[in-house]
């Protein structure tokens, strides 16, 4: 679960490597809405990849497959990028995600 002061770090892409996170599933278990937010880092800079995005009560999200017109594919996380994901409260959020790693000689 998330706690909300710490930002999680769901993935990071090993040397000579990138990982593609294919399915990013949020799946809100309280009785509350809450405010997540998505994002990559690469060295000093941050790409949000979504900024309070909210999850309905009781609601199962796959963040990136929604078929909204807006949003589907998958995050491409380079060499020693962090996908980092933070909740505005505490034990409301369970998130699993789908990768794939392929080394730099498979590309």
């Amino acid at each position: 679960m998330l706690d909300c002061f710490t930002k999680f770090n769901l993935g990071k892409a090993n040397s000579n490597s990138g990982l593609f996170i294919k399915s990013l599933i949020v799946c809100n278990d309280s009785g509350n809405a809450t405010l997540l937010d998505v994002q990559t880092v690469r060295s000093s800079a941050t790409f949000k990849q979504f900024h309070q995005k909210s999850i309905a009560a009781g609601a199962t999200v796959d963040l990136l497959n929604q078929h909204d017109g807006v949003t589907g594919g998958m995050i491409v996380l380079q060499e020693s990028d962090v996908l980092k994901v933070q909740a505005n409260a505490a034990n409301q959020v369970h998130i699993t995600v789908a990768d794939m790693e392929v080394t730099k000689g498979q590309l």
